[in-house]
């Protein structure tokens, strides 16, 4: 007797092994008759399979006697009480291909199917599971050929373009298979190929422009002036159609799909020869042949060297397109002969001395320099004093003035004057001035603005400890939260805003500490109206009247 657990288990077991109808399994033939076979199903009662619904694999193998034990794929078709129960393996075969052609179609997998016949339009593939695949002629191979005879009993590589199991529908191609094969074999050939390889190619037509080749497929060209280190006339002479040379690689478009070879550059290694003629630390003297991000490459002779950005010059950020164009004649100095790798590094930039060696001597602090503004930064801007030598101007070395933006007063292409104010040579640093060219307003400012008078100014900021008020250009003072109201406030904003032209008290000034306090709720205004008064005719003003500012000096104040 079983406990309840034990009893919810057998259930859950006797459930699971249970037959269903259209169930897909597996099981070993433990009979053979001549109408059909027995299966094992996992089930007390023993699955039949007629011969009408054997695959013709499983007949061939009843036939040669080797089916008996063996695993075979149905499908449960009907269940007729305990006691007998119809299979199927061409129906579970079907499904099971049905299932695979779905999946290839959704996950865009590429299959491999044996071709079993020729018919009108294309090719029938056999997919398993009795069905077959059709291949239209247009999506056979990569061009269109007519002998599709050749296909018959090979196996291709497909893929899924429709399907229709209602209908028992499957289109393929292989054409799109090829065609992706084809793509990336040309990708992984160009991405292989780099200049200065020697490749073998064959030659497909000579005419006017050079000899056109074809390499793994691609096409390219051999120009004329390629063909020889002397001047070819008539190429057919020595080279025809059909012909395997080997070729220098001189140009790889990927985006085109264009090739351009040398011959000449593939006759003799260009690259011993360079070495023997130019060793490293020779000048050379070469064209400009491209112009990358990566830098300049450079012919000399029959070899191309590579100028990197940052041998162009002594300068900082330098774009090479901004130097130099194709076609430039330049001199470089040779820095690196690599001949295993073929490379050859140049610089050109150290054809002439480092402008940084004995930059102390020649740049004072103190000293005035001119020069041109070649870039302008939220943090400063940078003045190109020399060929190599950018000295930069600090935001706040730009000016005395209150500004937002160094934009405000430096432009891209200005000449100007600036004062050296330091200078790092181990660090390629120097750094330049152009308010201490200026009179420091601070200078006297204790006399311009004694304790105890009143000084006029526009509010430039605000902050929650108090607001900043321009005085001049180059001086601000502050009035702290608590002097702005004689009333407590929580906010500048609430008595006070940005742009708003006022009178204060000064109530603290230090030129050694570049400061002014000011006030506006120490003004009293019936102790202090004369003073106030001689102060606003003394100044002369013309925006407002001295009626306006004193009746909003009042209102603020008795707020």
């Amino acid at each position: 007797m079983y406990n309840k657990d034990e009893s919810d288990l057998r259930s859950k077991d006797l459930e699971m092994i249970s037959p269903r109808r259209g169930e897909v399994r597996s099981g070993k033939v433990v009979k053979i008759d001549v109408d059909g076979i027995w299966v094992d199903i996992g089930y007390k009662t023993e699955g039949y399979v007629p011969r009408t619904e054997l695959s013709e694999e499983t007949l061939k193998a009843i036939s040669s006697g080797s089916l008996l034990g063996q695993e075979v794929l149905f499908q449960i078709l009907k269940i007729m009480g305990e006691e007998s129960i119809l299979l199927s393996e061409k129906r579970a075969l079907m499904q099971k291909t049905w299932n695979t052609v779905k999946q290839a179609h959704e996950k865009q997998e590429i299959l491999k199917y044996f071709v079993v016949e020729e018919i009108k339009g294309g090719l029938l593939v056999d997919i398993g599971g009795g069905l077959k695949g059709f291949v239209p002629a247009s999506h056979i191979g990569l061009k269109f050929t007519k002998d599709r005879s050749k296909y018959i009993g090979k196996k291709i590589k497909a893929r899924v373009l429709q399907f229709d199991p209602s209908k028992k529908s499957v289109i393929l191609s292989q054409k799109v298979v090829l065609e992706e094969e084809e793509n990336r074999r040309k990708e992984k050939l160009f991405n292989s190929l780099k200049i200065g390889d020697i490749k073998w190619v064959k030659i497909i037509r000579i005419d006017d422009e050079g000899v056109k080749i074809s390499y793994g497929g691609i096409n390219g060209i051999i120009p004329l002036d390629e063909l020889s280190w002397r001047k070819i006339r008539l190429p057919v002479k020595f080279l025809k159609e059909g012909d395997v040379i080997r070729a220098y690689v001189l140009e790889v478009d990927a985006e085109k799909q264009s090739l351009k070879f040398s011959l000449k550059l593939a006759q003799t290694n260009p690259w011993e020869q360079f070495n023997k003629i130019h060793p490293e630390d020779s000048i050379v003297e070469g064209k400009v042949v491209r112009v990358d991000g990566y830098g300049v490459f450079v012919r000399i002779g029959w070899v191309v060297g590579l100028v990197p950005f940052t041998e162009l010059s002594w300068g900082r950020n330098v774009k090479p397109q901004d130097l130099y164009k194709e076609g430039d004649q330049v001199k470089a100095r040779v820095t690196l002969v690599d001949i295993e790798k073929q490379r050859v590094n140049l610089s050109i930039k150290k054809v002439k001395t480092d402008p940084w060696d004995n930059i102390e001597s020649r740049f004072k602090i103190g000293d005035l320099v001119e020069g041109q503004i070649t870039k302008v930064y939220d943090f400063g801007g940078f003045l190109q004093v020399e060929d190599g030598i950018e000295g930069l101007i600090p935001f706040s070395e730009i000016t005395h003035k209150r500004i937002k933006n160094p934009r405000d007063i430096l432009s891209e292409g200005d000449m100007i004057k600036a004062c050296v104010i330091n200078v790092k040579r181990d660090e390629r640093k120097l750094t330049l001035s152009l308010k201490s060219m200026e009179e420091d307003p601070w200078n006297n400012i204790e006399q311009k603005y004694p304790f105890n008078s009143y000084a006029r100014g526009t509010v430039v900021k605000t902050a929650s400890f108090g607001v900043f008020v321009e005085l001049e250009a180059g001086v601000e003072g502050l009035i702290p939260l608590s002097h702005l109201s004689s009333k407590k406030i929580a906010d500048p904003k609430e008595v006070i805003n940005e742009g708003q032209e006022i009178i204060a008290k000064v109530i603290y000034v230090s030129k050694e500490r570049r400061r002014v306090t000011l006030s506006l709720s120490l003004i009293r205004i019936d102790n202090e109206y004369d003073e106030i008064k001689k102060y606003l005719e003394s100044q002369k003003l013309e925006e407002f009247t001295l009626k306006e500012i004193m009746q909003d000096l009042s209102s603020r104040l008795m707020s």
